[in-house]
């Protein structure tokens, strides 16, 4: 299995049990950081994909937002962050992902983004290029960024 059949399985998965959650659960912040939510689906979904990780590449190592390091030394790591956006889905807004990243040394090598809601899935490998649910997906040929629409979207602090 190559990389991205492996994140595109793992993907789809934990996207059962984002969608089996979503509108369920509340969310709490994290003590260090009040701009920080945390809820069981993380820890859920962190721990399925770290699982999956440890059987199939045992010797990679492993950064998950939530639990941690799996530091074997590899000069490959997987970093998984379970949610992004937990803000969003603890609250019943359908714009958060799952994503799933593998870098050789400092160099990202493959990636995944899962938009469960609207039942997305984004890979990359390098050298492949870029897919959404295995059809091939392309950048802009727009030139002049005034001529491109960027949307971005940030968290605040809530003292600010």
């Amino acid at each position: 299995m190559n990389y991205s059949d492996f994140i595109t399985a793992i993907l789809k998965e934990a996207s059962i049990i984002a969608n089996e959650n979503f509108g369920k659960v509340t969310g709490v912040t994290k003590g260090d950081d009040n701009n920080q939510v945390l809820t069981k689906t993380d820890l859920e979904i962190g721990k399925f994909i770290v699982d999956k990780i440890k059987k199939e590449y045992p010797d990679y190592s492993v950064i998950d937002e939530e639990a941690g390091v799996i530091d074997n030394k590899s000069e490959f790591t997987w970093v998984v962050d379970p949610i992004d956006g937990t803000s969003n889905f603890a609250n019943g807004v359908p714009t958060y992902g799952i994503m799933i990243g593998l870098l050789k040394d400092a160099t990202p090598i493959a990636g995944g983004i899962a938009l469960p809601f609207f039942k997305e899935i984004y890979t990359a490998e390098r050298g492949n290029g870029a897919f959404c649910n295995g059809n091939k997906v392309f950048v802009s040929k727009e030139e002049k960024l005034s001529n491109s629409l960027i949307a971005y979207g940030i968290d605040g602090h809530q003292e600010n």
